[in-house]
Parts: structure tokens; sequence; C-alpha cells
């Protein structure tokens, strides 16, 4: 792999992860049933993610939610239930989906650009014919970023304006 190409897929993978989504400040105007997964915006430019305990309506005065990931609630009697106001909130998100596809994607461009530079470097060191090792190293080190990149994507919402 030359220099240029290295950049390029380098430069690709930035430009991927790099992208995002500005959303406009905003409250629920229909109902989010109990249970979702909602990442919470507050006035202090503080956020916090949690899953709602109880249903939240556009005339709802609070958010009831357990910490999310953490311990879940069984009621909304539990000692783990948190609740804000609505006036403290200045936007609500609600997570639908993952970013497994962006992930892979990334992932198999690390793992390209890292294989691609060492077998670069090793293929000075190779004495005989080492083509057979190169590509297996390449294949299993692209198979690695691919892996850990869906690992990662999987791990990660997609967080949409509540509706």
């Amino acid at each position: 792999m030359t220099g240029r190409a290295l950049r390029t897929v380098v430069g690709i993978a930035v430009a991927t992860a790099a992208s995002g989504t500005v959303v406009a400040q905003q409250h629920a105007t229909t109902r989010i049933d109990s249970g979702k997964v909602v990442r919470i915006h507050l006035m202090t430019k503080a956020s916090v993610d949690g899953r709602l305990v109880e249903a939240f309506m556009p005339a709802s005065s609070q958010l009831i939610f357990c910490r999310y990931p953490g311990t879940p609630c069984a009621s909304a009697t539990d000692p783990h239930v948190r609740t804000i106001g609505v006036g403290e909130v200045a936007r609500l998100e609600v997570a639908q989906g993952n970013h497994l596809f962006k992930g892979a994607v990334i992932g198999t461009l690390i793992g390209a650009a890292v294989a691609g530079s060492l077998a670069l470097v090793a293929s000075g060191a190779c004495e005989e014919d080492c083509a057979e090792g190169r590509e297996r190293f390449i294949l299993s080190t692209v198979g690695l970023g691919l892996g850990l990149g869906i690992l990662f994507g999987w791990q990660s919402s997609v967080w949409k304006p509540a509706p």
C-alpha cells in the first residue's frame, strides 16, 4: 500500500468517524413509552442516559427513569429510580438502533491501514518469498479490525430527536 493510498484510507476513516448530526432543542410532542432508552440533555449542558420507568407524555411535568446502562429498576418505587423536572431539560433524544454498519466500515478501514503499513514495513525483512504469510497476516488484521468495529458500533446507540 503506497503512502498516498494509506493517507486516503485514514482520511476516509476519520471523516466517517467525525460525521454526526446536530439536533435542535426540543421536548417530546408525542408519547414515549416506558422502557425506551432516552438521552436527556439538561439546561446545565450535562446529559444523562436512562430507560423510562413511566411513559412520558407532552403534558408530563417530569421524566422518571433509571440510569442506562446500569442496574435495572423493578418498579417506579425502586431506589435507583431518578426524576428530572421538564424545566431542567433542554433537549430529549430517543435511542433508535446502533452504529453497527458504521463501526464495521471504520474498523475494516483501520484494520486495512494497519495491515498494509505493517506488511509494507515487514516486506523488507523477508529473506524468501513470504507472500502466503503476508496475505494471511493482512486478512487476519483486517478481520480483527472488522470484528472490533462491529463490537464498538453495536454498543453505540443512534440518537434521534424525541418525536
